[in-house]
């Protein structure tokens, strides 16, 4: 009787122990990759320089920003047109950075940039920055 019932219950156990099995789904360590938690951007760089309606007389233009927390990159498009439709556009891993434009024309040309930041940890880049105007400048 006693072998009939530790039967039994050694069946029942084995039975327990494959259902309980099949309703668990088991990952490979070596496949779990867990989602890291992306965070919205936060608000964009400012630009700092040059100033706005700054005359620019030689040389490459001076950007300087300031960095959101946790920024790792930054993309300044500058163009002649304020819609930037052909907009060139400079990386940087951090603020200050000099960047050679082209003078159209043989006098003063108008100029436009704007700057947003990119992060691993944010869904996506910031908002671009508000349109700075200044001006570059050659003697004929």
């Amino acid at each position: 009787m006693f072998n009939r019932i530790g039967s039994l219950l050694s069946v029942i156990t084995h039975i327990s122990v494959v259902v309980l099995m099949a309703g668990i789904s088991c990952t490979d360590p070596e496949e779990y990759n867990p989602q890291e938690q992306k965070i919205p951007p936060p608000v964009p760089p400012e630009i700092i320089e040059p100033l706005l309606d700054t005359v620019i007389c030689s040389g490459p233009v001076f950007f300087d920003w300031t960095a959101p927390s946790g920024s790792e990159i930054f993309q300044i498009q500058t163009d002649t047109i304020p819609s930037f439709i052909t907009a060139d556009i400079s990386q940087s891993t951090a603020p200050g950075v000099f960047i050679f434009l082209n003078y159209y024309g043989t006098s003063r040309v108008t100029y436009y940039a704007r700057i947003r930041a990119g992060s691993s940890h944010w869904t996506d880049y910031t908002v671009w920055s508000d349109i700075l105007r200044f001006y570059l400048w050659r003697e004929s």
